[in-house]
């Protein structure tokens, strides 16, 4: 009999069908009119499966670990028989009397998996009442139910698993197809990009935009430019997605509106009215004018970015205009304006630059940063940004980025 109840059971790897099968198999095998399947859920002990008169009005319950013959067998780990439970104070009535089901007599037996108690099998009412020998037996299918059950649970999780990598790393192919396909192509201009996620989608995202009335397809000196650096204050999938609505947010509102600050005012407006779980996004908007080098800039609470420049071989934090957008619908923001001549450029980052830490929890930090920026001063856009990243990664304790990287660099390398 233990033979073909194994045999049935490690066939089964269907969690719900396996507890079925497996009070099933119990129940007839020592001829009970009633039986349960119970595991345990912190405190207390949760129905899996019930057969017989009342099943459906047990199920609902939990049980107290420390107030019921079940809580007594899972803490001791041992299987019991009471033929006569009302005189047994460890007898939990409130189960019968809520259910309507009148329990005379119970065997039970713990389910162990590596000496530890994952949860019991009950069974109640046999006619004549349980033996010894019943408890031996049930002792015996309940060890092979618990490996069957534990390896049942370990396979739905890895294939839980395995879905979801599947499910996110597709979120991540949609998110990466929302960023520019190409970085703009301008003479006297280079512009460059890193984008790390920390985990499998990101918090951060950049955008370029190009704002021509006209719907050009291509960048070019008589367009202006609006770009974008921005970070969600969350991680993974729900930043990812708050990311996608505020990207189409932003673009929406910077088109067709008499300054960036006004889009951006806009854009804020809107993020507030859909932001139901307290999220909101620092951003950094410059709208450029390639043929002049001017920039219109917005900071919503976002990191400084640094404008290095030439002639006197220093950097200029950007500080912010505005809070972050998604906290007061009402805030209205306010811009600067700068120029970039030949040899200026603009370093954008987000807070997984700076607040990167090391083994010994310290900083990355606005200092080193800088020292990196001027060190670099007279590298290409691209060869900048991977200094940035690459000295942030080496920094940072190994295998432990702890949020998104994003820099964005842009660079006047001619009139």
């Amino acid at each position: 009999l233990l033979y073909e109840i194994s045999a049935d059971l490690t066939s089964q790897l269907d969690l719900d069908q396996l507890l079925s099968a497996t009070l099933q198999r119990v129940q007839q095998s020592l001829e009970a009119p009633a039986a349960s399947m119970l595991t345990v859920e912190g405190e207390n002990l949760v129905f899996q499966v019930a057969l017989g008169e009342k099943s459906d009005q047990v199920k609902p319950f939990q049980i107290p670990m420390d107030q019921s013959i079940a809580g007594w067998v899972v803490q001791n780990k041992v299987g019991v028989v009471v033929n006569d439970v009302k005189s047994d104070p460890r007898f939990y009535q409130n189960a019968d009397i809520i259910s309507g089901f009148q329990t005379n007599s119970l065997i039970a037996a713990p389910l162990l998996v590596n000496e530890q108690a994952i949860g019991v099998i009950e069974l109640f009412n046999k006619s004549g009442g349980f033996t010894e020998n019943d408890l031996d037996l049930l002792t015996a299918i309940a060890s092979t139910a618990a490996i069957a059950i534990e390896n049942a649970r370990l396979y739905q999780e890895a294939v839980e698993k395995g879905r979801m990598e599947r499910e996110l790393g597709m979120a991540l192919s949609v998110q990466t197809g929302l960023l520019p396909e190409q970085l703009p192509q301008l003479e006297g201009w280079t512009f460059a990009v890193c984008w790390n996620p920390a985990r499998e989608v990101s918090g951060d995202f950049y955008d370029f935009i190009e704002l021509d009335s006209a719907g050009h397809t291509l960048f070019n000196r008589e367009v202006p430019i609006g770009m974008v650096i921005a970070d969600v204050t969350d991680k993974g999938m729900p930043a990812a997605l708050f990311i996608v609505f505020t990207r189409s947010i932003i673009r929406a509102s910077l088109h067709q509106v008499s300054s960036p600050a006004e889009g951006i005012s806009q854009a804020n407006h809107l993020t507030c009215q859909e932001s139901t779980h307290g999220l909101f996004v620092t951003l950094f908007y410059g709208q450029l004018n390639p043929a002049t080098g001017d920039m219109t800039c917005v900071n919503a609470g976002h990191n400084p970015p640094l404008l290095y420049r030439k002639e006197t071989n220093t950097l200029e934090p950007l500080m912010p205009t505005g809070i972050p957008l998604g906290i007061d619908k009402d805030f209205a923001y306010q811009q600067d304006k700068i120029t970039l001549h030949p040899g200026d450029y603009l370093v954008s980052y987000t807070d997984g630059v700076t607040e990167a830490v090391n083994a010994e929890n310290e900083e990355f930090g606005m200092e080193r940063l800088k020292q990196i920026v001027l060190t670099q001063k007279y590298a290409a856009a691209e060869n900048l940004a991977a200094a940035i990243e690459k000295a942030v990664i080496a920094f940072s304790s190994p295998g432990k980025q702890f949020d998104d990287i994003t820099i964005v660099v842009v660079k006047r390398t001619s009139e």
